[in-house]
């Protein structure tokens, strides 16, 4: 099956807008995940953020923190699929509150087009 590979920058909804990508990407849309629904299942994410950011997959309860390096990957490729990423809303506001704050993410999922 055929891959799409995307990735999403957030650096605020004010701040260096120009530089987010999408560049209608906004904070509301990353914690309901809503910004991601043309790229799903994600079968590898990769995620480059400030140490501490929380987030969830597949609709979970409990976050997933990402560690003091500031980098979470996973590769489920052939095993599993990730069916729903968001943002806590908190993480999000302290990345727009913090000048050096960012958020990229790398995604490669399954082209159910091509």
């Amino acid at each position: 099956m055929a891959k799409k590979i995307m990735q999403f920058r957030y650096y605020g909804d004010v701040a260096e807008q120009n530089k987010n990508q999408p560049l209608d990407i906004k904070k509301q849309s990353l914690a309901s995940g809503e910004v991601f629904a043309d790229y799903l299942p994600i079968v590898q994410l990769g995620i480059q953020t400030i140490p501490g950011t929380k987030f969830y997959l597949n609709n979970g309860t409990s976050p997933i923190i990402v560690g003091s390096t500031g980098i979470y990957e996973l590769d489920l490729d052939g095993i599993s699929t990730i069916t729903h990423l968001a943002f806590d809303a908190k993480s999000l506001a302290a990345l727009d509150n913090n000048l050096n704050g960012y958020l990229i993410i790398d995604i490669i999922c399954d082209d159910v087009e091509g």
